[in-house]
């Protein structure tokens, strides 16, 4: 078998309109088995020029030893899938259509996007969603019973969504991570990157201080570094919110309201915000970084600094090096930048989708096989589930090996290269797709993937060894993403939020472009303060944090 390089690059997202498979049988018992009714997203996937939907699989006309297991798999658990999916531009008016007609009880579970919150509590006042938590203790063979129920390591998944009257009526998308280890980190780190190639090639170490991270920017333009002619390169940094690296070394959150230790803060009240600002405008005014960014500039091999997973590598196969350069290469960079204040590291702790209008697995109220259904979630939370969709078959997928690393291979049907995979949102995983697939936080998988794949471009290194050890040896504190750690917003919470965000989240991102530019003063802080709190911000911090303690009660 051959060795497969897993990437999220590619991934498209789409579908046809409407597929339902013609001739099956409607409800009921087949095969011994019962009929279950899904709706959802009809996820399509291009890797490597080959493209499938996820009704391409279902219908049989694309061939997938991944997806006979799934079908398989539900079989044993007494289920038989009959699949509508909806082309994913289509969903919202879809699912309206599908409202409107009171149609939504001929099916037993439900997928769709675009649920905002306001839709969703609307759903649960009418009554036309299942309580879930209600069916799970009545229905689970145990497996559900325990994760939604029981197990506290897992429990606080449907915590999160539990509303006022103590149930919840759905499962988020690919949910938030969770831990068999409560050592070992949530999530996937987001930080800045730096060309460890161009430190190299220059003779500098990795950056260990704020001065030293100056020096290197203006070593890569005064000397070259790419190469062109041109003192071009650049460093990039997020122009909103306070992004996902820098801010960090100054031991800030990462958006207006983030979670630190606990409590809701914002970036704005925090000890180390003016120093970031003072040395965010120092970069600015040398010219070294760029606060957008503009199409090609990474493969035009200008960019020295960026932001991304710590996991990435879909962006150094795209640099277009000059005959000769060492191969273009990433790696983490974090630094303390004050003495008092630890720099910390953002951790996307609640994988692709949590609140945002988006994957919302529900059971119609309807449904007529609730049991079954159940028992569907019972298989979604199972390690038969989690191994398939995250490492496929074993044997054909992936081996195991004796020192706990897994290698990852594909056979001969090259649909099965992005059914499943690293970072692969794919058919099962992802945006949007038709379950919820709860990260377990598979480290030793991630990092023997990345490994593959730095193998597979040529590297020689242990790519991104230092800051793996790091990582999982919690030497940092984290920035949480603040939906993993927010119980579901009350009927007023939603309208508050919704009142004060967006005028507060445009004050905020521009008086951060004008500081970090010069534009506006540090010396008028007060006022800027005065104004994000005429514009709400002890108020959204009060929100978020009532979110937070019902999450600890």
């Amino acid at each position: 078998m051959k060795k497969i390089v897993l990437v999220a690059a590619g991934i498209l997202m789409g579908g046809m309109l409407l597929f339902a498979a013609g001739g099956r049988q409607a409800s009921g018992q087949a095969d011994g088995l019962t009929v279950l009714k899904m709706w959802g997203n009809n996820i399509q996937a291009t890797w490597n020029r080959e493209t499938a939907k996820t009704s391409d699989l279902y219908d049989g006309s694309v061939k997938s030893r991944v997806w006979d297991q799934f079908v398989a798999d539900l079989a044993k658990n007494g289920i038989k899938p009959e699949l509508t999916l909806v082309m994913s531009d289509q969903m919202p008016t879809a699912f309206q259509t599908l409202l409107a007609s009171g149609r939504i009880n001929d099916y037993d579970w439900i997928a769709p996007i675009a649920v905002d919150e306001r839709t969703r509590l609307s759903l649960v006042e009418q009554g036309r969603l299942a309580p879930l938590n209600q069916a799970i203790e009545r229905y689970s063979d145990g497996r559900a019973k325990d994760f939604y129920l029981n197990n506290p390591q897992t429990a606080y998944l449907a915590k999160l969504d539990t509303l006022e009257d103590g149930n919840f009526y759905w499962l988020t998308h690919n949910g938030r991570s969770w831990l068999k280890d409560p050592s070992v980190p949530w999530g996937t780190a987001m930080l800045g990157l730096i060309r460890q190639d161009w430190l190299d090639q220059l003779g500098l170490p990795m950056p260990k201080t704020p001065d030293e991270f100056y020096n290197a920017l203006v070593a890569f333009r005064q000397r070259d570094v790419n190469g062109n002619g041109l003192r071009d390169e650049i460093a990039l940094v997020p122009e909103e919110g306070f992004g996902l690296g820098i801010p960090q070394w100054f031991g800030l959150g990462d958006s207006i309201v983030s979670a630190l230790d606990g409590k809701a803060v914002s970036p704005w009240y925090q000890s180390g915000v003016k120093d970031f600002f003072t040395y965010m405008n120092s970069l600015y005014r040398a010219g070294l970084i760029q606060l957008t960014q503009e199409s090609g500039e990474n493969a035009a091999n200008r960019v020295g600094y960026l932001t991304s997973y710590s996991a990435e590598f879909w962006e150094e196969p795209n640099i277009n090096l000059p005959a000769g350069a060492a191969k273009a290469y990433y790696n983490p960079v974090v630094i303390q930048a004050l003495p008092d204040i630890p720099a910390r590291v953002h951790h996307q702790g609640y994988g692709y989708g949590v609140y945002w209008g988006s994957s919302m697995h529900a059971v119609p109220a309807g449904s007529k096989n609730l049991e079954k259904t159940v028992r569907l979630i019972d298989y979604l939370v199972s390690d038969d589930f989690f191994v398939l969709t995250n490492r496929g078959i074993k044997g054909y997928n992936h081996d195991e090996n004796p020192d706990g690393t897994f290698t990852f291979y594909h056979g001969t049907e090259g649909i099965d290269q992005y059914v499943l995979g690293y970072q692969i949102s794919g058919i099962f995983r992802g945006w949007n797709c038709l379950f919820p697939n709860y990260d377990r936080t598979d480290r030793a998988a991630e990092y023997a993937q990345l490994q593959d794949q730095a193998k597979q471009y040529g590297y020689t290194v242990e790519f991104r060894k230092d800051f793996y050890d790091g990582f999982n040896s919690n030497r940092w504190p984290f920035v949480m993403g603040s939906e993993a750690v927010l119980t579901f917003p009350t009927a007023k919470e939603v309208e508050r939020s919704a009142a004060i965000s967006p005028d507060l989240n445009t004050y905020s991102n521009e008086l951060i472009a004008s500081l970090i530019m010069g534009e506006k003063s540090l010396a008028n802080w007060d006022g800027y303060i005065a104004d994000l709190k005429r514009l709400g911000l002890d108020e959204l911090i009060g929100i978020f944090q009532a979110r937070m303690d019902r999450l600890k009660n």
